[in-house]
């Protein structure tokens, strides 16, 4: 208040950030047995849509604590990791990223190790079995985000 009276005005601002880090990263071995199915659960877009996922994995054997990135394009909530060591256990953890960055990561998913047999009887999936059944999530995945972002 002034000499002049007082006004009142509202606005709405809207914070940028980040998305939320991803839950539930599990992997599942394949019928090749040295690739990996990995998915993960999105915890939603926040204020901006996520436009992609990050994913890394390490040796739980390795005195080294530091991740190795597989990739960083990815559209779906799920990836597959090929080319993966026998007998050696792996950890993955993933982060969300939209037009501000990337969030924070995952926590790691349980070690998966990778073995010279399976330990199940029946044969898993192939890997172009696997593929085809990505594809379409990733494209559906890519949709939805493009639909979302046209609707705000």
């Amino acid at each position: 208040m002034n000499h002049l009276g007082n006004t009142v005005q509202e606005c709405q601002i809207t914070l940028l950030e980040p998305p939320p880090p991803p839950t539930e990263v599990n992997g599942v071995i394949l019928g090749s047995y040295n690739s990996a199915l990995v998915s993960w659960l999105s915890c939603g877009d926040g204020p901006c849509p996520i436009t992609r996922y990050l994913l890394q994995l390490r040796r739980t054997d390795s005195s080294t604590k530091s991740w190795t990135q597989v990739a960083d394009d990815i559209t779906s909530t799920a990836h597959v990791v090929e080319n993966l060591e026998r007998g050696v256990a792996y950890v993955f953890r993933v982060c969300a990223m939209n037009e501000v960055g990337c969030g924070r990561f995952s926590q790691p998913s349980l070690p998966l190790t990778i073995t010279d047999e399976p330990d199940y009887d029946s044969d898993g999936p192939e890997m172009e079995d696997v593929r085809r059944i990505i594809q379409p999530l990733a494209l559906d995945s890519y949709l939805s985000s493009l639909n979302s972002s046209s609707h705000q």
